[in-house]
Formats: structure tokens, sequence, C-alpha cells
């Protein structure tokens, strides 16, 4: 075995740590780094080990693991929440379960889609319902495409309703004010839920980053002032307005070029 096939041999054994979301990125760049390795490459190979560690590492780190840039991550954490509020007051199903008798399920149903209209009376007057404007543009992705933001923000209510009502049967017996939580719980959940669609991309639906400042209040006459962020996988940027205008009073999205494919 030549001295080059050895090192190359150390760097795919090393790029077997990594992440394979970044693996074969990782790879090209110590394979290109190590052409300019006049000396030491073994050592240089080697030190591949401790990188590839540290980037193992860092994929199981608490922040990245209940990190909801995912939509699938974010779907999932709501679905272990509502699941769980269902297991906390399974132990007494004695008393809610008859709420859902044909008798009585007309009434509870009714009392809480009240409470409900009402909750999204309350956001209402707390922060507008508008997700802003997303027009079509030449680079704009398929209808089909475009239609998972909606069925993303459908999943995310849906699977938000039914946690406070559980956790409101659970607490109870030891908190009498716990009819409150489901009333106060859809309002900030509600509201949690739009701030979070705001800052996704409607194409790939993950967050948004590199958001900059761009332009002045005081020359808002002559260009906008505005906060932009781009979707790292080159869908768009979405531009944000930090002094509203009569003619820019709301977020607004711009595709780039976007295969349909």
């Amino acid at each position: 075995m030549t001295l080059r096939a050895l090192h190359t041999a150390i760097l795919r054994n090393a790029a077997m740590l990594v992440p394979a979301s970044v693996r074969a990125e990782w790879l090209a760049e110590w394979k290109a780094e190590l052409c300019y390795v006049n000396h030491d490459a073994t050592a240089f190979c080697l030190g591949s080990f401790r990188d590839a560690l540290w980037l193992r590492r860092e994929s199981f780190s608490p922040r990245r693991m209940f990190s909801l840039d995912s939509p699938l991550r974010c779907v999932l954490l709501l679905t272990c929440l509502a699941g769980l509020s269902v297991l906390l007051a399974f132990p007494s199903r004695e008393q809610w379960l008859p709420l859902f008798s044909p008798s009585r399920a007309g009434q509870f149903a009714l009392a809480y889609l009240g409470m409900y209209l009402e909750s999204l009376l309350v956001l209402l007057t707390l922060n507008p319902l508008g997700l802003g404007e997303y027009p079509a543009n030449r680079y704009a992705p398929s209808l089909r495409i475009r239609m998972r933001r909606w069925i993303f923000l459908c999943a995310k209510v849906a699977l938000l309703v039914p946690t406070p009502v559980f956790l409101c049967v659970a607490l109870a017996p030891i908190f009498p004010l716990a009819a409150w939580m489901t009333f106060l719980g859809w309002i900030f959940g509600f509201r949690w839920v739009l701030a979070d669609q705001k800052q996704r991309c409607p194409v790939c639906l993950h967050f948004l980053s590199n958001p900059v400042e761009v332009g002045d209040p005081a020359h808002m006459v002559f260009r906008p002032h505005t906060a932009e962020a781009t979707c790292v996988r080159g869908h768009g940027t979405l531009f944000v307005p930090l002094a509203p205008a009569t003619w820019c009073s709301t977020q607004r999205w711009q595709y780039a070029g976007y295969s349909r494919r």
C-alpha cells in the first residue's frame, strides 16, 4: 500500500464517525487539504479523528436534538406532548370518559368549541392572524409543494388542541383553576404556531437563517427598512418590515431559483 493510499484510508475510516448528512462534504474538504500538506501527512490525517468525533458529539447535543428546525421533528414533538397529556389524564378516566358518551358528547363539544372560539378572539386582539404575503413568481414550486405549508400548519393546530384539554383534566382534582389552562394554553399555543410558521421557508418548512437588517428608518421614503432572512437551501428570501408603512406593512416572501423536480 502506498503512502497516499494509506492517508486516504485513514480519512475514510475517520469519515465513518461523521454524521451522514455532512460526511461527503467533510471527506472532500479533508482530502483537498491533504493535497497541500508537505510534511507529517500521517499525523495530519490522524487528526481527522478528533474533528470527526467533535462533529459526532455536536450532532448528539441536547440543543440540536430538541431543535424544531425540522418540520418532522416539530410534528413529532407536538405528537409526544399530546400523547403525554393523554397519559397524565388516563388515571382519572372515570371522570372524563362519560363526557364522550352519545348523550353528553354534543354538550361537551359545544362547550369546548365556544372556549376555542373565545381563545381565537383573544388571540386576534393580541396578534394579527395574517401569515404575510407569498406571491408566486417564475421560481415558485408547484402547487402541491406549496400546499405542504398549509398541511403543516393544520397539523400543528390539530395536535395542539387536545394537549391543554387533557392537561386540564389531569390537574382538575388538585388544581381548581385548571379549566383556565385550556383557555390560556390555546391562546399562547396558537400564538406560538403562527410565530413558528412565519419563521419557516414555505418550500422546505425549515427555519430561515442569516437575518440581516437592510435600510435605515431615517430614509424610508427612498428605500424600505426591513429585516431579511434567507433559506439555506436556496428557496428564497423573507422580507419583514421593521417600521411598517402603508406600502409595506406585512412580511413578504420572494421565491428564488428553485427546481420543480
